[in-house]
């Protein structure tokens, strides 16, 4: 019972530090005025139109804002956020997340 090893068979991991895979990327960053989101997830998909939900949260996790888009491309202003950094969380359809990246606000 103890001192046994089993092995499995070799797992693929993707790993990227950027923290969204690819997904989506936010410009500019910096940004003073406005933030824009462009959704690379799905994109050549024949799929129905896909629902984006979009959070942004300050330094210290809470929730700034939410918005939802039913396109690849969105842009939010933000020019009343105080100037820090900000981090994005960009959902799909499901609910499930699609990636995080973070925001400077100048």
């Amino acid at each position: 019972m103890f001192g046994n090893i089993t092995y499995s068979a070799p797992v693929s991991v993707y790993y990227d530090k950027s923290g969204n895979a690819g997904l989506f990327s936010v410009y500019p960053n910096p940004t003073a005025e406005t933030l824009n989101v462009n959704v690379t997830f799905g994109k050549t998909s024949s799929a129905a139109t896909a629902t984006y939900k979009l959070n942004i949260y300050d330094a210290t996790g809470g929730l700034v804002m939410q918005k939802t888009s039913d396109s690849n491309t969105f842009s939010q202003n933000v020019a009343h956020f105080k100037p820090g950094i900000y981090i994005v969380e960009l959902k799909g359809n499901s609910g499930k997340s699609l990636g995080k990246t973070k925001f400077v606000k100048k």
